[in-house]
């Protein structure tokens, strides 16, 4: 008799948690998607900049090294939200989570650099060489960006939260001024009703 609930409250627990995983999935799927659709809008700004006389690379030799770069972003991105939820930047933690961005962009920067490298000896690419310094500052530009996005979303939803709960309220307000009238003309047919009785008692007696 015990195993069963232990064997139904086990499979709850494994249908959270694959819940979760998909949740997980599929955010990450739609993070992929935009870094993705990225890639290829700059791939094909770069390549037009090649045809122009400026380099010779190929549209998919181009695709492939922006893809490697922006799919290491998009599995960054999930953490860089998870911080930006967990220590958002307002009023009264302000100063220790600006700390906390501070270090997070550095090693944001760093473990993406070390990605793409491994990445590209992995496959046998010839990275593009440019200043390690300039490519710390892009890569702590774009965890900034990440979060100044999951704040600008953030802001957006808690204002649809604040309009959403204003409705609500109103919709109450209305609902209990419509039910204050309908009590208050249900206390004036009270009051009306017996006087209507004595008047026609009255009536009738006088008539008699």
């Amino acid at each position: 008799s015990r195993v069963a609930p232990r064997a139904v409250l086990a499979s709850l627990e494994m249908l959270r948690g694959a819940r979760r995983v998909f949740e997980v999935a599929v955010r990450f799927a739609g993070v992929l998607a935009i870094w993705t659709a990225l890639a290829a809008l700059l791939a094909r700004r770069r390549v037009s900049m090649f045809e122009r006389g400026v380099g010779s690379l190929g549209l998919a030799q181009t695709f492939a090294d922006y893809s490697v770069v922006f799919s290491v972003r998009a599995v960054l991105t999930l953490p860089a939200v998870a911080l930006a939820r967990r220590f958002p930047l307002r009023r009264g933690k302000l100063g220790r989570a600006l700390a906390v961005h501070l270090v997070a962009g550095a090693a944001f920067a760093v473990v993406s650099l070390a990605l793409q490298n491994l990445v590209f000896s992995l496959a046998g690419w010839q990275a593009a060489i440019r200043p390690p310094a300039q490519v710390f500052r892009i890569e702590v530009l774009i965890y900034w960006v990440i979060i100044a996005v999951w704040h600008v979303a953030d802001l957006y939803r808690r204002s649809r939260e604040r309009a959403l709960r204003a409705t609500e309220l109103e919709l109450q307000a209305a609902q209990l001024r419509e039910g204050l009238a309908r009590a208050q003309l249900d206390a004036l047919r009270a009051q009306l009703n017996p006087h209507f009785l004595f008047n026609t008692l009255n009536t009738i007696s006088v008539l008699m």
